[in-house]
Formats: C-alpha cells, sequence, structure tokens
C-alpha cells in the first residue's frame, strides 16, 4: 500500500532545517491571539509550522511559515504561500494526492466510516467501502507514550477527534530528530468538540518537547474581540495590499492616465473657449469699423 496508516510514516524533521547549534526546534502556532513579542519570537524560528487558513487568521505579511500543515483544498487557495513544504492531514484516500509524501492521518470519527462500530447506511447499502482508518476506530490514540492520558487521549473520545494542531505536535513529539517545540498561538479554549478542546490541560500534560507560550488573550481566535474589526482591517491590508501589489500599480497607472486625460481635455476646452472668444471680439470689432 502506498500511503501507510495510520501513521505519519516519513518524520517530520526530514522537511526541517537545522538551527545553528545542530539541534531541531520548531515553532507550531495556532490561528490564537499572538503579541508583538511572539510575532518576533516566531519569526526567529528556523522552522515554523502554521495550519489551514492561517492566512485569514493571526498572520500578517512577512511573518515566517515553512510548513503548511492542512487539508489539500486549503494549499490551493490563492493566499498561501506557495514557497512552504505542505504536510497533509488526511482522513480518507481521497484527501491524498498521488504524489504526496508528507502527510498524517486523521482519525476523525465524522469522517470514519466504519460498519457495525459506527452505523452508517452507505457502508451498510455497499454504496462505499469502509474507511481505510476503520481497523484502528476503537484503539487509536494521540502521545501514545503519556502516563496521564489514559481514555482523553483516544480519538474516538469527541466527533471531530483531535486538531490538526495536536495531530501535529504528536506527531513532531514522536519524532526523536526534533529536539524542542515551541507552541505559540494555541489555548484550546474553542468549542470541545476536538478531543483536544475538551480536555484543555491535555497537550501541556503530554507533549514532553512543547513550551507552551501563553497566548495574549483567552479568546481562541486570532483577533481580541474588542479591536477585532480593527485588527481584521490591518490584516487584510497587509495581506491583501502585499498579494495585489501589482494590480495597485496598475490601478495607480490608469488612474494617472485617466486624470491627465481629464486634464488634457479641459484644457483644450479652456483653449476652445478662448479662440471663440478671441473671433467673437474680433467679429464685433469688424462690425463697428464698418459701420
Amino acid at each position: 500500500m502506498q500511503f501507510e496508516p495510520p501513521t505519519t510514516p516519513t518524520p517530520p524533521s526530514r522537511f526541517m532545517a537545522p538551527d545553528a547549534d545542530g539541534l531541531t526546534s520548531v515553532a507550531v502556532v495556532g490561528n490564537g491571539p499572538l503579541s508583538t513579542a511572539d510575532r518576533a519570537s516566531i519569526n526567529n524560528h528556523t522552522n515554523v509550522v502554521r495550519f489551514n487558513d492561517y492566512y485569514d487568521k493571526n498572520y500578517v505579511h512577512g511573518d515566517k511559515i515553512t510548513i503548511h500543515c492542512s487539508t489539500t483544498d486549503q494549499f490551493r487557495n490563492p493566499w498561501t504561500n506557495p514557497n512552504t513544504t505542505q504536510w497533509v492531514v488526511a482522513a480518507e484516500l481521497r484527501h491524498l494526492d498521488a504524489d504526496t509524501t508528507f502527510y498524517t492521518w486523521n482519525m476523525n470519527p465524522s469522517q470514519v466510516r466504519v460498519y457495525s462500530t459506527r452505523f452508517f447506511w452507505s457502508v451498510a447499502l455497499g454504496l462505499e467501502p469502509v474507511s481505510i482508518l476503520a481497523p484502528w476506530f476503537e484503539t487509536h490514540r494521540l502521545f501514545r507514550n503519556c502516563s496521564q492520558c489514559g481514555e482523553r487521549c483516544l480519538s474516538k473520545s469527541t466527533n471531530s477527534g483531535f486538531s490538526r494542531g495536536a495531530i501535529a505536535l504528536n506527531a513532531i513529539e514522536d519524532d526523536a530528530g526534533v529536539a524542542r517545540i515551541d507552541v505559540f498561538g494555541m489555548n484550546w479554549n474553542g468549542h470541545p468538540g476536538h478531543t483536544d478542546f475538551l480536555y484543555p490541560t491535555l497537550v501541556a500534560d503530554c507533549c514532553s518537547k512543547c513550551t507552551i507560550h501563553p497566548t495574549r488573550s483567552t479568546d481562541y481566535g486570532g483577533f481580541d474581540k474588542r479591536p477585532m474589526w480593527r485588527q481584521q482591517l490591518k490584516s487584510r491590508l497587509e495581506n491583501y495590499g502585499a498579494a495585489l501589489a501589482p494590480l495597485w500599480v496598475l490601478l495607480g497607472v490608469w488612474m494617472w492616465v485617466c486624470l491627465r486625460r481629464r486634464h488634457r481635455r479641459r484644457r483644450q476646452a479652456r483653449r476652445g473657449k478662448a479662440i471663440k472668444r478671441a473671433e467673437k471680439a474680433h467679429e464685433e470689432e469688424s462690425l463697428a469699423i464698418v459701420e
């Protein structure tokens, strides 16, 4: 089988560069609130992992990203950085492209079709096969070496399983090639549909390599509620403004051409009026002489 479930067959460190001291560290950045100090620290890291639609959350133009962890549909978004390594999170074979080399399986209970254990009529009627992850549905867990975890680490604990942030942290935690993980923009205060949101201390309890930097506020999203519109506007202007720079230049040239043409027409109109006034004055002068 080309894709081996339910593991991360290729260690994430294969796609990371070592630091100056020869060790490999990584900043894992969720889409939650970031402070100015957080951004500076993140940008000083050699390796930076961001998730999903990061470009529309707490990211501003110029922030660092080397690995984009998400589903394949997000990689096709025009606002994503095309120079990043793509880390695919997949629940089904159809979520993987034929040439995918860096991927992690996502045991998402709402997507895993398991006949008898989880009853789906589409499986029962033979309309679709049992999911590739079905054999591991009952036992799949993250942070397998965590003694404090217990039943909390089972992926089936919630309808949506673990968040992609927790899935990535688990894969990096298991990777002997990574020495340190700095976690930013994660506070696990979102809706408890994900297992790590239901148990918000789980990652702190079980990720031994993780240093979790407190978020700037307790809000789950990337922007504080009070100045949200202001920060959203700033983010849009910085991100979209840079991406659309050629269009802004063309728009500026077009406006300059339009203004020049308008000015030329007005000047010609004034000149035409002046000529008509002169001709009229000349005619009146000629008539006065004849009389």
